[in-house]
């Protein structure tokens, strides 16, 4: 099964060796959409055997969640995979069973994933996968993304802000994504310091669009109020995988 995964990437040199690591294990190949990376993101990619593609964005240093979403609805508009998968660069699609295990037992042309917000006190060690290291985390409504499709069968996407939601279509009918037992793991919060730092990065590169939306608007809280959510997950945490 040839699977094909999509991601927008911004200064991601700490988690995306996790992520190709992750992936490498079922996709075919990843495709990169860089959005002015000052880091070794890019170098990290192009190192990489599965990423066939890099293709940079210029946003004017800035993060604008209005040009992400055109991206991810048109971004995978030519490819021809068994399916593809639009996800962040800190999210990642799992099963116990093995995901290509999975889709050829249903074979949806949409699958709505279940989402759950990761949590570690520590940052993971280099050399090991995120998943043997990071199993425990807590249900989080806004990861249960519809972001698994075919391809051949969907000619358009329609996604939210965020794609925690979205319609999809073909020239005839509308495709309901379907409730799967495919994971989403949203690995954000993996050491305090890791998480505010990447929120005060974005919060100083949010877009006019992003600001008058509310778009990532938690990027910007004050440091009490996101350590207070990070506790308050870590404490109600439990295993995952």
């Amino acid at each position: 099964m040839n699977i094909t995964i999509y991601t927008m990437a911004y200064n991601e040199e700490k988690m995306l060796p996790f992520f190709l690591d992750h992936y490498s294990k079922f996709a075919t190949r990843v495709v990169i959409y860089d959005n002015e990376s000052t880091d070794n993101t890019v170098k990290i990619a192009k190192e990489h055997p599965l990423v066939k593609e890099i293709y940079s964005v210029k946003t004017g240093d800035s993060f604008d969640e209005s040009i992400q979403v055109k991206i991810k609805n048109s971004c995978w508009k030519k490819d021809t995979s068994d399916y593809v998968m639009i996800v962040d660069t800190d999210e990642l699609i799992y099963h116990e069973d093995g995901i290509v295990n999975y889709i050829k037992s249903n074979e949806q042309p949409v699958y709505r994933c279940i989402g759950y917000n990761m949590i570690s006190e520590s940052f993971p060690k280099g050399g090991e996968s995120i998943t043997s290291q990071i199993k425990s985390g807590v249900f989080d409504r806004m990861y249960c993304k519809p972001v698994i499709f075919n391809p051949n069968i969907i000619t358009k996407a329609d996604f939210d802000p965020g794609l925690h939601n979205g319609r999809f279509y073909n020239e005839t009918s509308e495709f309901i994504p379907k409730e799967s037992e495919l994971k989403m793991l949203h690995y954000k919060n993996i050491g305090f310091k890791y998480r505010i730092d990447r929120h005060k990065m974005f919060s100083k590169r949010m877009s006019e669009y992003n600001k008058k939306t509310g778009a990532c608007i938690h990027c910007t809280w004050d440091t009490k109020t996101q350590k207070d959510e990070f506790d308050g997950i870590l404490k109600r945490s439990v295993a995952v995988i």
